[in-house]
């Protein structure tokens, strides 16, 4: 009988830090019920309820059908897929740190920063449950977080307060700046980190047509810091701009599979930018 994947969801998680409940979202690649001594590495997403089906604007990032298609190509190992939901009206409160450089207050929507519940809503809450449950390689080199938005930005913390957990980053058009789009005036969204942590794998992205909500002189901005700190651009860091992509769903997902074949497998000939300063 042909190996297939599977998707599964876990109805009503209780979260004891948020005080909240949310849906959680599995995918199980093609040979995890034929191999069951095998292991595997674990990709953490939020917006969960947009990653296999469509979102509220008809859009989905179709994350089972690019990771099945990599898998039958043998172009990324087998790996598990996590979509944690978002909780609607808390989602910018949730994906939202207060540290030094965040200027919350100035942001679009009235901000209660629930970043670090959030934080640890993921790492001690959803985390030791799907490593319970699943047959996963629970350490960080094998474990991912990615996100989109105000999902990147909150990847982008997370991530590196704690690479203990997480060692690989997918940082997609990552809303570190607030722009007021009548005075164009910028506040700065996201907290500049000194030193260098053990992440062994920093993707990067933005598209060229995402208006003020991602620009391109923030995101690389953010991603000349890092290099700053030592993370090698290409093999440790990927900064990818991608032409006339917009800030949807759809588009995520057309460019998805180069942050996992970059994190699971061989990078390929896509349209990979190093962040240098000659890149533009």
């Amino acid at each position: 009988m042909e190996n297939r994947s599977s998707l599964l969801t876990i109805k009503d998680f209780h979260s004891a830090f948020l005080d909240n409940r949310r849906d959680l979202f599995v995918y199980l690649p093609p040979g995890y019920q034929q191999n069951p001594m095998k292991r595997y590495p674990v990709l953490y997403m939020h917006d969960g309820q947009n990653i296999f089906q469509p979102a509220f604007n008809g859009y989905s990032w179709n994350v089972h059908e690019t990771a099945d298609r990599l898998i039958q190509e043998g172009r990324i190992e087998e790996i598990i897929v996590v979509g944690i939901s978002n909780m609607g009206l808390e989602r910018a409160n949730e994906f939202t740190h207060d540290l030094e450089g965040v200027h919350y207050r100035d942001d679009k929507v009235e901000i209660r920063p629930l970043g670090q519940k959030y934080e640890n809503f993921l790492i001690e809450e959803v985390k030791p449950y799907i490593d319970a449950v699943f047959r996963t390689k629970p350490d960080a080199e094998h474990t991912a977080l990615m996100g989109s938005s105000r999902g990147g930005q909150v990847t982008y913390h997370i991530g590196l307060r704690r690479p203990d957990v997480f060692g690989k980053l997918g940082i997609m058009s990552p809303y570190f700046y607030c722009v007021d789009p009548a005075t164009l005036e910028e506040y700065p969204q996201y907290h500049a980190f000194g030193t260098k942590q053990p992440v062994s794998r920093l993707w990067i992205d933005l598209g060229s047509t995402e208006g003020v909500l991602v620009m391109v002189k923030h995101v690389r901005e953010v991603a000349e810091k890092l290099v700053g700190l030592g993370y090698e651009a290409d093999r440790e860091l990927m900064y990818l701009y991608e032409p006339d992509a917009a800030h949807v769903e759809k588009d995520w997902a057309a460019r998805l599979a180069s942050p996992l074949i970059y994190f699971y497998g061989n990078k390929g000939s896509g349209r990979l930018y190093r962040c240098t300063a000659a890149t533009r």
